[in-house]
């Protein structure tokens, strides 16, 4: 999924209810659709980005937590 940040960060919050996470890579932007064109296949950084599951949210399930490499500002 492509994201546009509203305001300046170094982490990203999303929820996980049923999903496994087993990393977390930043991609290129587009890489998403290429992706789902191309089975799966497209450049990834070669660094994975740290993060974390926290405790289930009634709401929304699991917080997947992912810290990103800088800040961010709006925008980005």
């Amino acid at each position: 999924m492509d994201m546009t940040v509203v305001s300046t960060t170094a982490f990203i919050t999303l929820d996980t209810w049923n999903n496994t996470i087993s990393g977390v890579n930043l991609m290129p932007l587009g890489s998403a659709m290429k992706a789902t064109m191309n089975a799966g296949v497209v450049p990834v950084s070669n660094n994975p980005l740290t993060w974390t599951v926290k405790t289930m949210n009634a709401n929304i399930g699991q917080v997947l937590v992912i810290a990103l490499p800088a800040m961010y500002g709006a925008g980005a």
